[in-house]
């Protein structure tokens, strides 16, 4: 990877931290669970069954990107089938974050995780026309 890769990979990362992640303590606060360490299982979980990012940057802290998750701390359900998709092909959680965030050209510059919820198979056929131009 070149220095200008690295150095837009950083920037790319330090955008989706300012759009919003949790930490296990504020997750766990969402869930009204008083243990942390509850909560830390849960996303590990989670995580395997590959229904939610979560990110484990070299500061160790914890990072669940917010959009993902419900008001009442769960995953979204909608983001499932698209997680599994990302997820399952080796798609890592920066990556997968990003893409479901932004604008797509598979859909016609729509927001992958918006339209998961208005049109689900729409936005599951995009998943995977994207593992597949990234495996191609």
């Amino acid at each position: 990877m070149t220095d200008e890769q690295v150095r837009r990979l950083a920037a790319q990362r330090e955008e989706l931290i300012a759009t919003g992640w949790l930490t296990l303590t504020e997750l766990a606060e969402r869930r009204g669970e008083p243990d942390v360490g509850t909560v830390g299982g849960w996303v590990a979980a989670r995580r395997l069954e590959r229904a939610l990012i979560a990110l484990d940057p070299r500061d160790g802290t914890i990072r669940v990107p917010a959009f993902q998750i419900t008001a009442g701390g769960d995953p979204r359900p909608e983001l499932r089938p698209l997680l599994e998709v990302l997820l399952g092909a080796g798609i890592g959680g920066w990556a997968a974050w990003a893409w479901l965030t932004s604008p797509s050209s598979f859909l016609s510059g729509d927001v992958p995780e918006q339209v998961a919820t208005t049109d689900p198979t729409r936005a599951l056929n995009a998943a995977t026309r994207f593992v597949q131009a990234v495996d191609a």
